[in-house]
C-alpha cells in the first residue's frame, strides 16, 4: 500500500497549482494589461473543467451497488460498473424488484448524524491533521499575500521579475509532500499494516 505517497501526490498537485499561478499570472497581467483578467481566465478554466466533471464524476466508487430489494423470499443484488454493465448477479434476479439506490437528503442527514464525532475529537490522528492543515494554510496564504510585496519593497522587483523566486516555497512544499508520503509508507510498513498507529488513538 502506498496511501502516504498518494496523499503526497495530491498535496503536490496543490503546490503545482500555486507554482503555475505564480508563473502564468504575471504573463496574463502583462498581456491584457489588467489584473482583473486573471480572475476571468482562471474562472473560465474552472468552468471548462466543470463540464466533464459533471458529466463523468460519481459520488461513489467505480462499482455501484444497485439495490437489494425483497419480495417475499426473493432477493436481488446486482453490482454494476459505471457503464451499467452487470458484473455480478447472485441470489434471484427480479427486474420488478430491482431499483437504483439514490442518495437523498434524509440519507445524507443520517450519515452526518451517525458520524463518530466524539471519536473524531478524541483522535490524535484527527488532531494532527487539523493542526497540519491549519499550519499549511497559514504558511500558504502568508506566502501568497506578502511574498510579492516583500520582493517589491526590499528588492524593487515586480511580480513578473520575482516569479521564479516566488515559487521556491511551493517547490519545497511539493518535494516535502512527496518525501513525507514516501516516509510515512515506509514507517507504516515497518510497523506492520498500520494497525499499531491507529490502535493508539
Amino acid at each position: 500500500d502506498k496511501k502516504g505517497l498518494a496523499v503526497g501526490i495530491v498535496f503536490c498537485g496543490f503546490q503545482f497549482g500555486t507554482i503555475m499561478a505564480y508563473l502564468l499570472s504575471p504573463q496574463v497581467i502583462d498581456y491584457f494589461e489588467d489584473w482583473r483578467a486573471i480572475f476571468y481566465i482562471y474562472g473560465a478554466a474552472g468552468l471548462v473543467f466543470l463540464v466533464p466533471w459533471l458529466a463523468l464524476a460519481e459520488d461513489s466508487p467505480s462499482t455501484a451497488v444497485v439495490d437489494v430489494s425483497s419480495k417475499e423470499d426473493n432477493n436481488a443484488v446486482i453490482i454494476q460498473d459505471n457503464n451499467d454493465q452487470e458484473i455480478n448477479n447472485f441470489l434471484t434476479t427480479n427486474d420488478d424488484s430491482t431499483f437504483l439506490l439514490k442518495k437523498t437528503f434524509e440519507e445524507a442527514k443520517q450519515i452526518w448524524l451517525s458520524a463518530p464525532w466524539e471519536d473524531f475529537k478524541q483522535s490524535r490522528g484527527v488532531r494532527a491533521m487539523f493542526f497540519a492543515h491549519a499550519a499549511n494554510n497559514w504558511g500558504l496564504y502568508n506566502n501568497l499575500s506578502w511574498t510579492p510585496t516583500f520582493y517589491s519593497e526590499q528588492y524593487g522587483l515586480n511580480v513578473k521579475e520575482s516569479a521564479f523566486l516566488l515559487i521556491v516555497p511551493s517547490v519545497a512544499g511539493a518535494i516535502g509532500g512527496l518525501s513525507s508520503g514516501t516516509l510515512a509508507d515506509f514507517v507504516i510498513k515497518k510497523l506492520g499494516n498500520g494497525s499499531t498507529a491507529s490502535d493508539a488513538d
